[in-house]
């Protein structure tokens, strides 16, 4: 039995979003070597496709556990326990990830996210300022900092931040009203 071949085949059902049939596939392939990182990962991908977040997050857990210096794998499993709602958990891979790979800027980013769904909003704002200053042009990060510095009653520097967005999103409705709502 050729685990690649097997590998490959969970791949190919994967792209055509036939998740169910491609785990049946990963998993056949782990049965024989239980430390196979990408398939670990291919399986947190076609669980994540599935909405089945908890077993993505544990195969997404074994692939940084066994590749502890890719920042991709820490990435992902980022990702994977914040949208498990393991924020906590999530920063802290978000930084290991950074640690890895200081100029990650959607590490930053997240992280941000992260912080800010748990109401740390200078942490927040902390990350989200290093995203930019490796993607000065980053709309998504300008706009997040807009309400972060209107609620710490830094209007000018939101206005700022909101106007920076703008020219990136010009259709950016929510941006748009901010802006105007921080005029007066």
């Amino acid at each position: 039995h050729d685990s690649g071949a097997a590998r490959n085949l969970g791949v190919a059902l994967l792209r055509a979003g036939r998740a169910s049939e491609a785990i049946e596939r990963f998993e056949a392939v782990l049965r024989t070597d239980p430390r196979d990182a990408k398939t670990h990962n291919n399986l947190g991908s076609a669980f994540w496709q599935l909405g089945q977040v908890e077993m993505a997050v544990l195969h997404l857990e074994a692939v940084a556990r066994l590749e502890p210096d890719s920042a991709e794998a820490h990435y992902n499993y980022a990702r994977a326990l914040a949208r498990a709602g393991r924020l906590t958990d999530a920063i802290g891979e978000y930084r290991r990830v950074i640690t890895l790979k200081p100029d990650h800027v959607v590490a930053y980013y997240n992280m941000g996210n992260a912080y800010a769904q748990t109401g740390q909003l200078l942490q927040a704002l902390a990350a989200y300022e290093e995203a930019l200053k490796y993607r000065p042009e980053y709309p998504e990060a300008h706009h997040n900092c807009g309400p972060i510095l209107r609620r710490l009653g830094r209007i000018e520097e939101a206005r700022k931040h909101y106007g920076l967005a703008l020219p990136y999103r010009p259709d950016d409705l929510q941006a748009r009203r901010n802006l105007r709502t921080e005029a007066r």
